[in-house]
C-alpha cells in the first residue's frame, strides 16, 4: 500500500509523458497486484490517452479486456497489435497472463500463420513467374543477385512460422521488385 502512496506522490512530480507513462505502468500493477481491476484499467487508459501508439498498453488492455470476457473486442485488437507489431505474435503465444484465454487466442493466432503462409506462397509463386518472363532481360549480375534471395525465401517457407512467412514475403516482394525495376 507504500508503494501505492508513492507512485501516486510521484505522478505529481512528473514532467515528461514517458516519466507519466512509467508511474502509470506501475501503478496499473500495482492495482491488478490488488485485484483492483477497474483502477489498472484506468490507469492502462490513462497510458493510452498520452500515447495511444504504446504497445505495451494496448497489450495489456487486451488481456484486461479477455478477463472482462470482452473476447471480440480483445481479439480484433490483438490481430491490430499483431500486425503493427509482429513481436506480439510470439508474446501473446507465450505470455503466462495470456495463458487462460488461448482456447480463444491460439485460433486466431493459428489463423494469421495460415493466412501469412497463403500471402508468402502467392508472392512466391508471382516471383517464380516474373523471374521466368524477364530472366532474358535481367542480365548475369541482377540474376546473380536474385538466386541468393530466392535460396532465403525457400529457406524461410520450410520454417513453417509466422516471422519466417512474412520475411518469406518481402523477399519474394523484394525479387519482383528487382525484376520489375529491371525490365523498366
Amino acid at each position: 500500500l507504500m508503494a501505492k502512496e508513492y507512485f501516486k506522490k510521484a505522478y505529481i512530480y512528473t514532467k515528461t509523458n514517458p516519466q507519466k507513462i512509467f508511474v502509470l505502468f506501475q501503478l496499473a500493477r500495482l492495482y491488478a497486484l490488488l485485484d483492483n481491476q477497474q483502477k489498472s484499467q484506468d490507469k492502462i487508459n490513462g497510458i493510452l490517452a498520452i500515447d495511444p501508439g504504446c504497445t505495451e498498453a494496448t497489450y495489456q488492455d487486451i488481456i484486461m479486456k479477455l478477463r472482462q470476457i470482452k473476447e471480440k473486442i480483445a481479439i480484433q485488437h490483438l490481430v491490430n497489435l499483431v500486425r503493427e507489431n509482429r513481436d506480439y505474435y510470439i508474446t501473446a503465444l507465450i505470455d503466462p497472463e495470456m495463458q487462460p484465454y488461448h482456447a480463444v487466442v491460439l485460433p486466431q493466432l493459428q489463423t494469421m500463420l495460415n493466412k501469412a503462409k497463403t500471402l508468402a506462397e502467392s508472392r512466391l509463386e508471382e516471383a517464380h513467374a516474373i523471374l521466368k518472363s524477364s530472366k532474358e532481360l535481367l542480365g548475369k549480375e541482377k540474376l546473380a543477385e536474385i538466386g541468393p534471395l530466392f535460396v532465403k525465401v525457400e529457406e524461410l517457407m520450410k520454417t513453417d512460422s509466422y516471422f519466417g512467412y512474412l520475411d518469406a514475403f518481402r523477399y519474394s516482394d523484394l525479387i519482383i521488385t528487382t525484376c520489375e525495376n529491371t525490365v523498366k
